[in-house]
């Protein structure tokens, strides 16, 4: 809050007393309950979106682990892009307990998300209770993450590991506990095993304590306690790979390497362990641990330097990748194409980051600058606990910023990087609140302006949920001048409002964004093609069985292969039909032709994209429950020949299923 005798406002607020800074913990905490409340209520209330392509898939691989086929597909094809830990996680409570898979799931996915938007608040307490109830207000209105939440995925989960190990390997170190260590390195190990999004944030809890200054040793001994229970935790996921492939997962090395990179990653944490105990006299007591402003800035200048160190090594490894060479990585078309695509569901989120960064920078600034200019002011002191906060989230966001960049060069949806965003909203929610502050300083037209920007503002979300910007824009408008109005009159007329107005700001900000949420939610009550995708699913499952006896060979192409054959499995032999290129042959059977191969007589799946289909055109994916099917990725299951004639032909051997 402002400090009437220093002249200047802090993030953390501590200036305004004990009694206003207690009080703001309190109505920040509602704040980010009401968040959690709305955001739990609707996945309880809302139907879940019929399963995708990845949550099928994720069942037959648990069936297959569970029954000891091994780590494969329900037909049959090897799976080795992640662990099958989600897999095993979803299937094994229903084995064991019965119900659907995709049930488990789905409730397990609901606790992940509440747990990440609990963690976004929490990243942002750190830095002040207020911006912690302000970002997780924001990020319970970034709506695709409750559309995710709403299925069996694995992003969500990983997300909120990934969080949880960053999290958990902070507290370590401000701890400086051993068994805090460990507890972060088997969260690291789970939350990779999922998905391996976790791995740009391994630096983090390693890098953050140099800018509170802890000694070296004591952040190599901890380092080696994480790094250990990491190890011991994914190392069986290593062997298995390499024991399928013959080769060290995502490094490419020969099998026989694993042993001594194992032995030496192993040597290093003992090595790391043992300095401290062999260094040789006493650790500062914790309460020593800062230092001066001027050391501060020294300290992140140098942790900023090791992100940004990281970052490269990053963009190195990903550019082995075949379709992520380094020019592909600063391809501005495709990083516009794939803008301009997601723009629908990360406009309101990105916006608010953009804004809170140029907030948070402005406010740097202008505390140098009256330092300088006013001997009796103070700058913001880089040595406070709010601001080494927001140091680490910067750090964070550095150090995993290439994997965004990566995704969007592939391609691939936003599921990917949730965590980046929810820190961004963290990080940004500081830049408001600082906002928030400022405008509380200033008279009338101060708070009719700020109303005036946050109603525009909130414009974007009804617009977001399809309402003409014609009435959008107008309403949020006049709402906003209303709503600044009113903010002032009750500023002016109750003192309990001047100690805690950016808490409230925050409070209205998770009212405002969970009614959002429910009116999208609501009218989104089903995935795009949902309904009609659950028809052909039952209608070919209920063909198959009336016209096939038991023991059949079923071949289903991609186009909801999996989910028809998640049903099938167990009384029918589950084959699958990889689709390929193909040219019209007026000669050929069927008038299809496989280019410059010799003739088939068994099933193919030809893919309809043309060729000029690329990148940017897949961006929308029927897999996202955000995204309609693309046109060009129907899959056709055709038959090249008919030789065998029709599955209930006579002279039909061996038969095998064709779509009705």
């Amino acid at each position: 809050m402002f400090d009437e005798a220093k002249g200047d406002s802090t993030i953390s607020g501590q200036a305004s007393g004990d009694e206003g800074s207690s009080i703001e913990q309190r109505l920040s905490a509602a704040g980010i309950g009401v968040a959690l409340l709305g955001f739990g209520l609707l996945l309880v209330l809302l139907p879940p979106f019929f399963q995708s392509f990845d949550e099928a898939k994720y069942v037959g691989i648990g069936r297959n682990v569970l029954a000891g086929r091994g780590v494969v597909t329900i037909d049959g094809t090897r799976f080795l892009e992640h662990s099958p830990l989600w897999s095993v996680a979803i299937v094994a409570p229903s084995a064991l307990f019965g119900g659907s898979p995709l049930d488990w799931g789905r409730a397990f996915n609901a606790l992940a998300g509440l747990g990440l938007v609990a963690l976004v608040g929490a990243f942002g307490w750190r830095i002040r209770p207020a911006v912690g109830a302000l970002a997780a207000a924001v990020f319970v209105g970034f709506v695709y993450v409750h559309d995710l939440t709403r299925t069996a995925r694995l992003d969500v989960p990983a997300a909120f590991l990934t969080l949880a190990a960053v999290g958990i390997g902070l507290r370590a170190f401000e701890r400086r506990s051993a068994r805090w260590s460990l507890a972060a390195g088997v969260a690291f190990g789970i939350a990779g095993l999922v998905k391996e999004i976790v791995l740009p944030f391994a630096p983090v809890p390693i890098l953050a304590p140099l800018l509170r200054g802890l000694p070296g040793r004591t952040i190599a001994r901890l380092s080696g306690w994480m790094v250990l229970a990491a190890l011991a935790t994914t190392a069986w996921w290593f062997v298995v790979v390499a024991g399928y492939t013959g080769r060290v997962y995502r490094l490419g090395l020969p099998a026989w390497t694993l042993g001594p990179l194992f032995l030496a990653v192993t040597a290093g944490a003992v090595v790391a362990i043992a300095s401290d105990r062999f260094a040789g006299g006493q650790a500062r007591p914790a309460d020593a641990v800062g230092g001066s402003a001027t050391l501060q800035v020294r300290r992140f200048g140098l942790t900023l330097g090791a992100a940004v160190a990281w970052f490269g090594l990053q963009l190195l490894f990903y550019a082995q990748s075949r379709d992520a060479r380094l020019p592909n990585l600063a391809n501005l078309a495709q990083l516009r194409a794939y803008a301009a695509t997601w723009a629908p569901a990360l406009g309101l989120v990105g916006a608010f980051v953009a804004g809170g960064l140029a907030l948070l920078g402005a406010r740097l600034l202008v505390g140098r600058r009256s330092s300088r200019l006013e001997p009796g002011t103070r700058p913001p002191s880089t040595a406070n606990g709010d601001w080494l906060a927001v140091a680490e989230l910067v750090v964070a966001l550095v150090c995993s910023a290439p994997l965004v960049l990566l995704v969007a060069t592939l391609g691939e949806p936003p599921r990917n990087y949730l965590a980046q965003i929810g820190l961004g909203v963290a990080l940004a929610a500081a830049g408001w609140i600082w906002l928030a502050e400022v405008v509380a300083r200033h008279g009338r037209a101060a708070w009719l302006g700020a109303g005036a920007v946050a109603g525009l503002a909130a414009s974007i979300v009804p617009v977001a949920v399809r309402l003409s910007p014609a009435v959008a824009v107008p309403a949020g408008l006049v709402g906003g001048l209303v709503a600044g109005g009113v903010a002032r009159l009750a500023f002016e007329r109750l003192g309990v409002l001047r100690r805690t107005w950016p808490a409230v700001t925050a409070v209205a900000a998770a009212v405002l964004f969970v009614g959002a949420l429910g009116v999208y939610a609501t009218g989104h009550r089903e995935s795009a093609g949902g309904r009609a995708r659950a028809e052909v699913v039952d209608a070919v499952v209920a063909w198959v069985r009336s016209h096939l006896p038991p023991g059949s060979t079923v071949a289903l192409g991609s186009l909801l292969g999996y989910e028809i054959g998640n049903e099938l499995v167990g009384d029918y032999g589950v084959v699958r039909i990889t689709q390929t290129s193909a040219r019209v042959d007026p000669g050929a059977p069927l008038g299809i032709a496989t280019p410059g191969g010799p003739g088939l007589d068994d099933w193919i799946a030809v893919d309809p994209a043309p060729p000029e289909h690329g990148r940017a055109g897949r961006l929308p994916s029927d897999d996202d429950p955000r995204s309609p099917p693309a046109d060009g990725c129907r899959r056709l299951g055709l038959r090249r020949g008919d030789r065998h004639g029709r599955p209930d032909a006579p002279g039909s051997a061996h038969p095998r299923a064709r779509f009705p």
